[in-house]
């Protein structure tokens, strides 16, 4: 069984992470991966899924819409022949559903929008509503999202189907040399407490208000606060850092390839972010060991329990987010606590392995239809 992969990046982001974790993880007596197509340039994850010998094609496409993006794609489509196409994201939902209709190829489409569409604004929205019925199947990474699905934007029960999101957390064990060792080369003091955030920057991450969070913090100089990843808003964050006059507290990595070695050196996680699906990066912190803090942002919730495995903040409020760091890193005894119950959390409930026998599952149901 063939299937074509769309997304619409391949930069690092929990969608692109499940998609490289899926693909790579196949059952290959059963299912062959013959390609993924990213809609934007390419990003760290096109290079990561060469490395396992998947081809992978980018259609360049900037933030505005170019013409006859549904036209390559289908031309992309017709190329591999696919028995399923499987799209991950908004516009990758979207360009695929028209792509279905001009392709000459006759594919099952499977989508997995890996956000709460319902945030979206009203024309994206009627744009979904439109071209809904040319999905044979929608897979949701999270309840949060498939309930949304169902009750918020009136998609059909029966084509709902939920594969939530899990990790690999084999490699998130550390020892306490490797840590001493990272935050040396990040320049911290053993006195020093280091919040870390990973993640697009974006509107929808809500650093801003991390960062805004960290102002409050003035008077806390051994809180060192490191941001990576890349996105639309970087220019606004640095500008806001250097506003704010934080720059000895607050620092924007840019993209990092691997993420383990920040949260070897890392005291604490933080996501400030408006919504959600169910984000992998989240998971990958607390499978880490790290103390957590978050926004009851959709999917979170089916993570975390406010106090028991990690703390919850309301978003948009800086004041409640320094809050939630000052508490974190003046108790060590929460902090150790909230750490190890977070990590079991993940490790007992967010595997690898059964997100990937649900997506198979889902492959060989749609084309047994």
């Amino acid at each position: 069984m063939k299937i074509l992969y769309v997304i619409t990046s391949t930069t690092l982001g929990g969608a692109e992470k499940a998609l490289f974790e899926v693909v790579t993880r196949l059952d290959r007596k059963r299912f062959t991966p013959c390609a993924v197509i990213s809609l934007k340039p390419e990003g760290v994850y096109a290079q990561k899924l060469r490395g396992h010998g998947i081809a992978v094609e980018s259609l360049d496409m900037p933030y505005l819409p170019l013409p006859f993006t549904a036209e390559k794609l289908a031309a992309l489509i017709d190329k591999y022949k696919p028995d399923i196409v499987h799209a991950f994201m908004y516009r990758a939902m979207q360009f695929t559903r028209a792509a279905k209709k001009k392709a000459k190829t006759n594919f099952r489409l499977i989508t997995s929008p890996h956000l709460n569409f319902a945030v979206r604004a009203k024309g994206l929205l009627l744009v979904d509503s439109l071209r809904r019925d040319l999905d044979d199947l929608v897979l949701c990474e999270s309840e949060n999202t498939a309930k949304a699905m169902r009750e918020m934007l009136g998609y059909p029960a029966e084509k709902i189907k939920i594969a939530r999101v899990g990790i690999n957390t084999a490699p998130w064990n550390f020892s306490p040399e490797e840590r001493a060792a990272q935050r040396v080369a990040l320049g911290l003091k053993e006195t020093d407490f280091m919040v870390f955030n990973a993640g697009r920057l974006s509107k929808q991450k809500g650093q801003i208000f991390l960062v805004r969070a960290m102002t409050l913090l003035k008077n806390r100089p051994e809180i060192k606060c490191f941001i990576c990843g890349q996105g639309e808003e970087h220019n606004r964050l640095a500008a806001e850092i250097v506003k704010l006059g934080v720059q000895k507290t607050v620092t924007l990595t840019g993209p990092q390839p691997e993420l383990a070695p920040w949260f070897y050196a890392a005291d604490m996680f933080a996501l400030p972010s408006l919504y959600e699906g169910l984000p992998a990066v989240l998971l990958e912190a607390m499978a880490s060991r790290l103390a957590c803090a978050a926004t009851p942002a959709d999917g979170v919730r089916e993570i975390i329990k406010d106090g028991e495995n990690a703390l919850l903040f309301e978003a948009r409020n800086p004041q409640a987010l320094a809050a939630a760091i000052t508490r974190l890193a003046d108790d060590t005894v929460l902090r150790t606590r909230l750490a190890e119950a977070g990590e079991h959390t993940v490790k007992t409930s967010f595997g690898i392995d059964t997100m990937v026998r649900l997506h198979e599952a889902a492959y060989a149901a749609v084309c047994h239809d």
